[in-house]
């Protein structure tokens, strides 16, 4: 369908819909790609995304799904904030949607600003197909809900665990570029979506991690939550000797993947920043764990600017004895630069 194509196609299917509908109408096509679809399917989408619009009720989540002969309407109504579209996107096509058309106005109603998401899809012939697309959807929302409502205290939480640690560290260890990283990571670097507390209990083996009731936030607040599978940190409460043996001995900070996708913004899997608590004798007694995403700003620094990266390069600079101005020196500061974050 060409340019022209879809522009005549708008014009008539807004000259079929209702006066009052027109504002809607403009707000719902404006600036989009609308392929595909000629003037009786856009009247028919207007008239449905409309009618969620209406229907959904403050502070909720609304989200239908319907079907035509010629495709599947996906419609989810929030109220705006973060994450919306980019996440909802992401659940649709890992649910296996095929899409062909998107819409994401804002509205703004009775001082409301709500994000209305648009989905046309290819044909869902089975109703799993359906019900697949409709729980992706939700679950992702609520996951973006969690992560929004409980930021501040996220935050605040870090605050209070790079304080505790500063206070209270393991002895006879350097921690300063560990607390460097933290203020780094508060400085609008990390995407927190979730974070529970942990305290070590005696069990007369190697220790209990057990959560403190109550302390999950954002996509941890459920206690089924997880974000360790079946790696060598596990999430179970027993520790083995292996892993008591890294809490004791390693540094305080503990920086890797969850084993739990992101459905938050990025489908991948979420990094996890955990940071040590310590008694007053200097020895591991549990834990504040977040997970969340780098930003992307994060990945676009130079890893030389970045607390505890920095540290690793300068080591394996001093290790490889390099001249700096050297061909070899400089190769291997490109590598270094050049390399992954996350491999780093």
């Amino acid at each position: 369908m060409t340019i022209q194509h879809q522009a005549d196609a708008l014009i008539a299917a807004r000259a079929q819909v209702t006066a009052e509908m027109r504002e809607f109408f403009d707000a719902l096509y404006h600036g989009a790609d609308t392929d595909g679809l000629d003037a009786a399917d856009l009247g028919l989408i207007a008239v449905r995304a409309r009618a969620e619009l209406l229907a959904q009720a403050e502070g909720a989540t609304r989200v239908t799904l319907s079907q035509t002969p010629r495709f599947s309407l996906a419609v989810a109504v929030n109220d705006d904030r973060p994450f919306l579209f980019d996440s909802a996107v992401l659940a649709a096509i890992a649910a296996g949607a095929q899409l062909r058309n998107v819409f994401h106005p804002i509205l703004t109603e009775g001082g409301r600003r709500r994000s209305l998401i648009v989905f046309v899809a290819d044909p869902l012939a089975d109703e799993p197909a359906r019900e697949r697309l409709v729980t992706g959807l939700e679950a992702c929302f609520a996951a973006g809900a969690a992560a929004v409502r409980d930021w501040r205290a996220m935050t605040a939480r870090l605050k209070t665990a790079r304080d505790g640690l500063a206070a209270r560290g393991p002895h006879g260890l350097d921690i300063e570029e560990d607390l460097a990283f933290l203020d780094w990571l508060a400085d609008d670097h990390f995407t927190f979506l979730g974070s529970r507390e942990y305290r070590l209990r005696d069990d007369g083996a190697h220790g209990l991690l057990e959560p403190i009731s109550g302390s999950g936030l954002g996509v941890l607040a459920s206690p089924a939550a997880r974000v360790l599978g079946t790696g060598g940190l596990r999430e179970n409460p027993g520790l083995s000797a292996e892993v008591r043996a890294f809490f004791d001995s390693n540094g305080p900070l503990i920086v890797t993947k969850s084993s739990a996708r992101a459905q938050v913004h990025r489908r991948v899997h979420m990094d996890y920043v955990g940071v040590k608590i310590y008694d007053a004798d200097g020895r591991f007694a549990g834990e504040h764990r977040f997970v969340g995403l780098f930003t992307s700003g994060a990945y676009s620094i130079n890893p030389r600017e970045i607390p505890l990266l920095r540290r690793k390069i300068a080591a394996v600079t001093a290790r490889a004895g390099l001249e700096p101005r050297s061909h070899d020196g400089k190769a291997l500061a490109h590598i270094l630069d050049t390399f992954p974050r996350d491999e780093l």
